[in-house]
This record gives structure tokens, C-alpha cells and sequence, in this order.
């Protein structure tokens, strides 16, 4: 089984305190890898993570947000979204993410409707978008995540103002931990509206470590994976799965430029981890097929051999066993003779497309 950072107890169990275990556990290792152009990533270590996490924690209570009060985040999902919901969740404050495919009106509707005290917005574009929907009516402080625009204050000079009240408090975040109880609200979850109108609901504290817990016995992964996250960060799987369990089982992230770039980060990273709605694997699976049917009947022949060897391991596992000697010999045999060529070929080749959107 992977290693895993100790457990919160559950007397404390904020999601904080698991960041801080993670912190703890694999220190300057890499955490977040944030796309920054041309193949170049911006990294965060665990260390930084909990560091800027913490940071923003302390600058939100220093411009006056509570335990309790909602704090919108308006971005794709990225490296800051991260740091930024993990600052308001460690402020004792409730994360209030919306759909950004929403239209502007419908994601100002959203966040009126949860009357935050403060909102992260992802962009300059993003804010003037929904500043010009009625966001400004709102009339709280606007945090930009990237870039600079007159109406919002920079994310680095809102964590330079965290750095200074940390500065000035050395013990403010455990004061603030202190007052948060496992029961407390921690997220404020908006449903998709695929098959309704959207609703909200409130997520403790609690509620996301018991679920993070059943990662590390279920869950083969840990610092030595490598997960490849594109979906909306309002969503509950990637939040819960790939945002808070990665946290609890130490796995590096990977953010995605969008589909558009994904054959070739799927190529670059090779994620362990892969969290992806049915029609993505079905652009892939399709992608595959179409490969494998120009092939000679030998090449083909084989690659269906190693499909029944995979499925063969695969049940073993689900069963709780190993895999016979002969299966696990015949795996490593069709991985190097057929699969890992087919990787090479498909890597430029395949698209996907989330469910409901235009293929690529």
C-alpha cells in the first residue's frame, strides 16, 4: 500500500489540519504543477501549498471575513484555485464555487444567491465579464487569481497582506483552527443542473475527511502517481476526488491547458490517476479502436490477447488476489511488444471532449 499522511483525528478533523499532514509528511516534495506555457510548469511544493493556503487564511480575516461567511471562488480549475479554496476552508470561511461554463449572468445570479463576503475571480476577462453581469453590485472585495485589472487586488498582493498579519500573529492560523469544529460548514456545493435546476448544499468539515478516509484503504495511489485534472473544480468529483483526496493520499497534480492540449499532456505527464465523465473515455476508447482496425490481423490478433491478459489482472485484483505468475509474465510481454508502441502512435492522435461539448 502507497504511504499515506497520518490521519486527522477525528476530534479535529478540519481540512487544514489534513493539508498540514500532507505538509508534514512529504515536505519539499512537488504538490501542484500549474501549466505556464510551452510545455513549462509553475510548481508548488507541499510545503507551499500549506504555506500559501495558510497565507490566505490570514488575509481574509484580516479584511474582516468570519468563521462561517461565504467566500465565492469564479475560475477554472488551476494551481490557484487550489491555493485559494484551501485559504478560505482554513479561515474557518465557507468555499462557494460556481460553473464557469455558465453564462456570466447565471454565475452572478449563483454567487448573489449565496451572498459571499469576497470573490476570487480567475482573470481580468473573467471579472469583466461578470462585473459588467452585476457582480460589482455585490459590493465585496474582488481577488483576480492571474493578472491585474484597477477593480480587484492581485492574488500575490492579497497573499503579501496574509504574509504581514501572519507576520504580526505567528499563532493566528491555530487560533483560527481552534475555533473551527469538525461540524462546521466547509464547502458550499452548487449541482450541475443536468437534470434540474442547480441547487446548493452545505458540506462540513467532517464530511470531507470521513470520505477522504476511504481513499488510502481503497485507493492504490500516492506521491509516486500522478493525477491529470481538467474538470470544473465546482463539480464534487473533481473537488472531492481530485482536489481533497489527492491532499490526503499525497498525489502530485497536474493541471490541463484544456481538451484541445490533453493528447499531448497525456503524453508528457503519463497520470496514474485520471479522473473523466463517460464520454471522454468513450472519444478515447473510439480513438483506439479506429487505430487498432488499420492494422495487420496479426498486430490486431495480439492486442486482443493482451486486452484478455489485462482483464485476467485486473479481476484478480478486484478479487483480492495477485495475479498468477504466467498472467503477470504475459502483461509485462504484451506491454512492451504491443501496448507501449500503440501509446506512441495514439499519443498525438487521440481527442476527447467533454460530455456535452463539440468534439475536437
Amino acid at each position: 500500500m502507497a504511504r499515506t499522511a497520518p490521519a486527522v483525528p477525528k476530534e479535529k478533523r478540519t481540512v487544514y489540519r489534513m493539508l498540514r499532514a500532507a505538509a508534514e509528511t512529504w515536505n519539499g516534495k512537488p504538490a501542484l504543477h500549474q501549466p505556464t506555457g510551452k510545455g513549462a510548469y509553475r510548481t508548488w511544493t507541499w510545503n507551499e501549498y500549506l504555506r500559501t493556503a495558510e497565507k490566505a487564511a490570514a488575509a481574509l480575516r484580516a479584511a474582516g471575513i468570519r468563521k462561517g461567511d461565504v467566500v465565492g471562488l469564479a475560475s477554472e480549475t488551476r494551481a490557484e484555485f487550489y491555493l485559494a479554496d484551501l485559504g478560505i476552508m482554513t479561515a474557518g470561511a465557507v468555499a462557494a464555487a460556481v460553473y464557469t461554463s455558465l453564462p456570466a449572468a447565471e454565475q452572478v445570479r449563483t454567487l448573489k444567491a449565496c451572498q459571499p463576503r469576497a470573490v476570487f475571480v480567475e482573470n481580468p476577462k473573467a471579472l469583466r465579464a461578470l462585473e459588467q453581469a452585476g457582480l460589482a453590485e455585490l459590493g465585496v472585495p474582488r481577488i483576480l487569481l492571474t493578472g491585474e485589472e484597477e477593480s480587484a487586488v492581485p492574488f500575490q498582493e492579497f497573499l503579501a497582506a496574509g504574509e504581514r498579519a501572519l507576520a504580526a500573529d505567528p499563532a493566528l492560523i491555530e487560533h483560527i483552527q481552534n475555533e473551527i469544529s469538525p461540524s462546521d460548514p466547509a464547502i458550499l456545493y452548487l449541482t450541475s443542473g443536468a437534470t434540474g435546476e442547480p441547487k446548493m448544499g452545505l458540506v462540513s468539515h467532517n464530511a470531507i475527511l470521513a470520505n477522504c478516509e476511504c481513499g488510502p484503504p481503497a485507493l492504490p495511489v500516492g506521491e509516486n502517481d500522478s493525477a491529470l485534472v481538467f474538470l470544473p473544480s465546482a463539480h464534487i468529483t473533481q473537488r472531492l476526488v481530485l482536489e481533497l483526496l489527492m491532499i490526503r493520499m499525497g498525489v502530485p497534480v497536474w493541471f490541463s491547458e484544456g481538451l484541445s492540449k490533453m493528447p499531448a499532456e497525456l503524453r508528457s505527464v503519463r497520470p496514474t490517476f485520471f479522473v473523466a465523465p463517460p464520454r471522454v473515455w468513450e472519444r478515447i476508447y473510439s480513438s483506439i479502436t479506429t487505430e487498432i482496425r488499420k492494422k495487420p490481423a496479426a498486430v490486431r490478433k495480439l492486442f486482443y490477447m493482451g486486452l484478455g491478459v489485462g482483464s485476467e489482472a485486473a479481476r484478480a485484483r478486484a478479487q483480492g488476489r495477485e495475479p498468477s505468475p504466467w498472467v503477470k509474465a504475459s502483461l509485462r510481454f504484451f506491454d512492451r511488444a504491443v501496448f507501449s508502441k500503440i501509446r506512441g502512435r495514439l499519443g498525438g492522435r487521440i481527442r476527447v471532449a467533454a460530455s456535452g461539448a463539440a468534439p475536437l
